[in-house]
């Protein structure tokens, strides 16, 4: 295999720096003569790699002034996609359906068209591509930690971009959120009023890093408060799958209904509380005699087990359909602005949590 040409050497050089944020838009590259030097080549050879950078859009050259980086927005002005981006946590997850299909309405008779990507797809170096083939997007973080530094450098580049599901404090993009105090109140009070004297909330992720979690614990709070009942939340960590998954949920509800008190537990969502429900039966306990479960999400598994999941409905279609009109607002007029937009949610009741008499 032949070795790398050096013109060829300058220019990852310098379009790996403008992918990871270190030639930001409107920064001056490096000259000719600098590259020359650093490089120990010719300028002829370092003029090469800048033309071919110009050549790709990625900067303009000002003669007598010098090489600047141009904004994701600038360097495709002339050949911009019409292809927006919807960015979910995994490819394939029960429950992002409709998120997509409100999307879609939104796009009806409209020249854009919607392209669906998992985060695990998309690394660091890919940043500054994702912005060049796509005029904008809808993202749904993983988490504050996890999403707060891709979405710093959109912002820098002023790309059009619309949160979707949790909203990210000082990162100023609009965001489209379920709302997740009311159903964690919700789920909570209707636990209450079905006879249960203690209320759990049970989570994976950390209250603090996910902002949709952290409003349902919030949610939760003010019922049990409201009613002078203790709280409790148990994090739940490690493998679903392990045979020690709930032990001390399961140890908890077996105390309580001993003294004939009946527990509520509200799952961070309806996955965990569909496994919850499965360790729950393996292990004697009653549901919904001696615990009652309410997850969040009303995916289509939640009508389907036995017994049936109570749960609360986000309105997805109606989430995806704002958020995919907010984008096209910010793509069409350039402004971006840090609004919250909340859609109400439902509380839909099934035998996981009440029995009828």
């Amino acid at each position: 295999m032949g070795q790398q040409p050096l013109y060829k050497k300058i220019y990852q050089f310098l379009k790996d720096g403008i992918s990871t944020g270190e030639f930001p838009p409107d920064s001056q590259l490096p000259t000719e003569l600098e590259l020359a030097d650093m490089f120990a080549v010719s300028r002829i050879t370092s003029k090469r790699a800048l033309v071919e950078l110009e050549n790709e859009g990625l900067i303009k050259r000002v003669r007598g002034k010098g090489s600047f980086v141009l904004k994701p927005l600038q360097q495709t002005a002339d050949s911009q996609s019409n292809d927006i981006l919807l960015m979910l946590p995994f490819g394939h997850n029960e429950g992002f359906g409709n998120y997509s299909e409100g999307i879609l309405a939104a796009l009806q008779g409209t020249p854009y068209r919607l392209n669906i990507q998992p985060h695990q797809d998309t690394d660091k170096d890919n940043w500054y591509r994702l912005m060049s083939d796509f005029c904008g997007m809808i993202y749904y973080p993983m988490s504050t930690r996890q999403s707060i530094e891709f979405l710093f450098y959109s912002r820098l580049n002023q790309y059009p971009l619309v949160l979707l599901d949790k909203k990210i404090e000082s990162i100023d993009y609009p965001a489209i959120v379920a709302d997740n105090f009311a159903g964690g109140k919700l789920a909570a009070e209707h636990l209450i009023a079905a006879g249960c004297q203690h209320v759990c909330f049970v989570h994976t992720e950390n209250l603090s890093d996910v902002s949709s979690v952290r409003e349902r614990y919030l949610g939760y709070l003010s019922a049990v408060y409201a009613h002078e009942l203790a709280s409790a939340d148990f994090a739940v960590t490690g493998n679903l799958n392990e045979e020690d998954f709930g032990k001390e949920i399961v140890q908890l509800i077996q105390t309580n209904a001993a003294r004939l008190e009946k527990t509520g537990l509200i799952m961070e969502n309806d996955l965990l509380a569909i496994k919850m429900m499965s360790t729950l039966e393996r292990t004697g306990v009653a549901v919904p005699d001696e615990a009652a479960v309410v997850g969040f999400d009303n995916i289509q598994a939640a009508a389907l087990v036995q017994p049936g999941l109570t749960t609360v409905s986000q309105d997805f279609h109606q989430m995806g359909r704002q958020a995919a009109d907010l984008l096209l607002a910010q793509i069409e007029s350039g402004d971006i602005s840090q609004t919250v937009h909340t859609v109400p949610v439902q509380l839909i009741i099934r035998e996981s949590s009440f029995r009828e008499e």
